[in-house]
């Protein structure tokens, strides 16, 4: 479980600097630890759309909708 939340940390960091591509690497890594993750799915959807890959990021985010819509924003 810690190494997910180093990978979801990384990411978020990468996000907050603007850099998508890490931040989507990092969080397939978590995605591959947890693929059942709600929250790993919906960081990476979002990520995803940030980096231009719009399409693969809308069907990761509508995963994680169905996976816990209530545990999303």
């Amino acid at each position: 479980m810690q190494e997910i939340e180093q990978y979801l940390q990384k990411g978020r960091e990468a996000m907050d600097c603007g850099a998508f591509s890490e931040a989507v690497r990092a969080f397939r890594q978590a995605a591959h630890k947890a693929p059942d993750s709600a929250e790993v799915q919906g960081l990476l959807g979002e990520a995803l759309v940030e980096d231009g890959k719009l399409a693969e990021g809308i069907k990761v985010l509508a995963l994680a909708c169905k996976q816990a819509p209530e545990e999303l924003d």
